[in-house]
């Protein structure tokens, strides 16, 4: 493999310490060592030896390890030799997608992206039907041909029914704050994120084709800012647009946004007593290394914040990450149910969190397991709570 090459030194470095073994909260569902950031370590340092050659099954148990990871970043988080995991697993899955030994669902989820432009698999005109549901939404349902600000919103808060109310709660509040955005309805078009994820980021056609239409409708808008509710969104584009296309855009997830508002009187928010238990993010916390707005956000209102056992650099994964969910939803909702029971031991009212995904699963989990939780996107908590 190539990738045991040019990661020959991390291989090396690793020390087999089983740090990342005992975070990784994939291990109880697994039950097998080969299915943790250790044993993937191990295997291909054990490929990089020649250890390992005649064992025709190792890439398919390299493929079960590499897919069975939300790629939260928990173990790199913990890495004791300072190993850049999360970017050695999404190589790892690229090179293994390559090699055709990869989830045949994702085969499907790229067919649904490329057909439809969306990883929801929806008519793509058919992205701004949450404005229909928005309270007194002016004529021109958000979708101005010109502004200072795009609100790209993402394909799952698009589409789906269970977490619409954060665009719609969003568009409220910046509407409310009088700011002069604009969302790109049907222009706009999946960011990339699942298929870069999904180790299918070597179709450069579909994802070349993808972003340079996301580009062309900003750049139409005129707009100097872009903010996002979806954390995943908002790591893509500054990760692989900004520099890559030349843009003068600057980049916000909404915690960023409602922070600065708040900051400077634009909004006022009404206090409450409430206890609240406040989810890192994935890509939003460890992944973007954005803490502090979140919490400055609850301080604001006056809430009572109620943290849960393992937060921050180490807080639980969602266990929707990743495009897990896509072919394996039994483990998804495994590490969900970890993060749920946590919250619950807050003794808080409610959970907030700052990504749609997060919402989505978490909601789902709860249901299942029988928790009394309420779960709410920030930029919800924040509209109930604006004057």
């Amino acid at each position: 493999m190539e990738l045991v090459g040019k990661y020959r030194e991390d291989l090396y470095i690793c020390a087999q310490c089983s740090f990342c073994t005992t975070t990784c909260e994939t291990i109880g569902y697994t039950l097998w060592e080969s299915n943790t950031p250790k044993g993937r370590m191990f295997a291909l340092k054990e490929l990089l030896e020649g250890n390992l050659e005649g064992k025709s099954s190792i890439m398919e148990e390299l493929s079960t390890s590499a897919f069975n990871c939300t790629l939260c970043g928990r173990c790199e988080a913990v890495c004791q030799t300072d190993i850049k995991l999360r970017d050695l697993w999404l190589n790892l899955r690229t090179e293994l997608v390559d090699r055709g030994h990869f989830p045949q669902k994702l085969s499907l989820m790229r067919d649904g992206i490329n057909d439809t432009g969306n990883v929801a698999n929806y008519p793509n005109n058919e992205r701004a039907s949450w404005v229909d549901f928005v309270e007194d939404a002016p004529d021109h349902l958000f979708q101005n041909e010109k502004a200072d600000v795009v609100y790209f919103v993402g394909c799952m808060s698009s589409f789906s029914p269970a977490i619409s109310s954060i665009p719609e709660s969003f568009a409220q509040v910046l509407h409310k704050a009088g700011v002069d955005f604009t969302i790109l309805g049907e222009k706009e078009m999946c960011c990339t994120y699942p298929l870069l994820v999904g180790g299918l980021g070597g179709d450069k056609e579909l994802t070349d084709r993808l972003r340079k239409a996301n580009v062309d409708a900003v750049k139409a808008t005129g707009a100097k800012e872009m903010v996002f509710t979806c954390p995943s969104c908002y790591l893509t584009w500054k990760e692989e647009y900004i520099e890559q296309y030349g843009l003068d855009v600057e980049l916000y997830h909404s915690t960023h946004y409602i922070r600065d508002l708040a900051r400077d009187g634009k909004i006022k928010l009404n206090k409450t007593d409430t206890k609240v238990c406040y989810h890192d993010p994935c890509d939003l916390g460890r992944n973007s290394k954005e803490y502090e707005a979140p919490r400055k956000i609850i301080s604001y209102t006056g809430a009572q914040l109620a943290e849960p056992d393992q937060t921050k650099e180490i807080a639980y994964c969602c266990g929707g990450g990743g495009v897990v969910e896509v072919y394996d939803p039994d483990l998804s909702t495994y590490m969900s149910s970890a993060a749920v029971r946590a919250f619950d031991e807050t003794g808080a009212e409610i959970t907030l969190t700052a990504c749609q995904q997060c919402k989505r699963t978490f909601q789902s989990t709860a249901k299942a397991i029988n928790s009394s939780m309420k779960y709410m996107d920030i930029v919800e908590f924040v509209l109930e709570h604006m004057e």
